[in-house]
């Protein structure tokens, strides 16, 4: 290993033993800090990528920009108009490989018999909207887009992701505003050069090096315009808060699929508040809680920080909880946020569950002290 990679290795064990230590500690209360109102944008990764969409759909009316890596277009797994109990075989076929398991004799058959519509998507969109279950999509035409895939991903093809292009285009989003990059070399993962996984690796942490790519950056600079550039240490402070308190009941929050514990990087330069606000959606077998297996944060390593640092932007990591056993209700082995509806049949509304709940995160850091 290089001095470069070894630099990297005592950073980000240093940041483990760090986490860790937040972990083994009660979690806090989110804090208020007068975020500004303008310039809360999200991302995520496959299932934090669809939860992305999801929410900036959702809360069109007050989210400004959405970063989309392997993820596909909002309501994906309605895409076929079935009953609701269907939408998990829809979210694990349709929008994620749609041709993996098919018995079409030509590819190009298949994925147009199989993938699904983004134009017919933001027809959905606006039925949602007409009844009152979600913003006007209308409003996201002013915003900024930023979508990305793998060459070698083959859990969300490249095909899928461009559907969320095609939805975005259908509900009046400009071409100029949407970036939409395809790296031929990169397998299902964020792309950062914190760490040294293999560009076309499909395993945990997710974390992948491309060519000292440095995918929190792309985004961000996409949403934000000209950033100043990366911290090369990290001042802020991050800061386990409690995620229960953001639902109503302990059953809803039960149902809900997330974890007790969520993180915030807060700037030193933040601290007096005033910042703009980005949420990372983490992707399946990604959240803190798949510590014991992966050995490496999301929230740690994905890279966002480095750019927060310098550039006066907040960053909250919402975290889902894994429940791998059939008894556990709702059953979510991978620790995935909701795309399909196991936390409920408004999952893609603003009355779901998981939406409701960081919708309250933000306002919260929208207050004053």
């Amino acid at each position: 290993m290089n001095r470069k990679g070894k630099e990297r290795l005592f950073k980000y064990a240093l940041a483990l033993l760090l986490s860790l230590s937040f972990q083994n500690c009660a979690a806090e209360r989110l804090p208020a800090l007068e975020a500004a109102l303008e310039g809360t944008t999200v991302s995520g990764l496959s299932s934090g990528g669809y939860m992305a969409s999801q929410f900036h759909v959702a809360y069109s009316a007050t989210i400004s920009g959405a970063g989309i890596i392997a993820g596909g277009p909002y309501y994906c797994a309605g895409t076929f108009g079935w009953p609701s109990s269907f939408f998990v075989v829809t979210a694990t076929t349709s929008c994620m490989n749609p041709c993996r398991y098919s018995i079409w004799p030509f590819e190009s058959a298949c994925l147009q018999a199989l993938l699904p519509d983004g134009e017919a998507l933001a027809d959905k969109a606006r039925e949602h909207a007409e009844a009152g279950l979600i913003d006007t999509p209308e409003q996201l035409a002013n915003d900024r887009v930023y979508l990305f895939s793998g060459g070698e991903d083959d859990t969300v093809v490249t095909e899928v992701v461009a559907e969320a292009e095609r939805f975005y285009r259908a509900v009046g989003v400009p071409a100029a505003a949407i970036e939409f990059e395809v790296n031929p070399e990169a397998g299902h993962a964020f792309i950062s050069d914190n760490l040294d996984h293999a560009c076309d690796a499909h395993a945990p942490p997710f974390i992948n090096n491309c060519e000292d790519y440095d995918q929190a950056r792309a985004l961000l600079t996409h949403l934000y315009g000209v950033l100043a550039a990366n911290a090369d240490t990290l001042e802020g402070e991050m800061l386990a808060f409690d995620q229960r308190e953001f639902l109503d009941t302990d059953t809803q929050f039960e149902s809900s699929g997330l974890a007790d514990t969520g993180y915030l990087y807060i700037p030193k330069s933040c601290q007096a508040g005033g910042c703009a606000l980005h949420v990372a959606f983490h992707g399946c077998r990604q959240s803190a809680a798949e510590i014991d297996t992966n050995g490496v944060f999301f929230h740690e390593a994905a890279g966002y920080n480095e750019v927060a640092e310098n550039n006066r932007l907040l960053v909250l990591y919402p975290q889902i909880r894994d429940r791998s056993l059939m008894e556990e209700t709702p059953y979510n082995p991978r620790g995935c946020w909701d795309f399909w509806g196991y936390s409920g049949a408004d999952f893609f509304t603003q009355s779901g569950l998981q939406p409701q709940a960081v919708h309250g995160m933000i306002n919260r850091l929208r207050q004053r002290p």
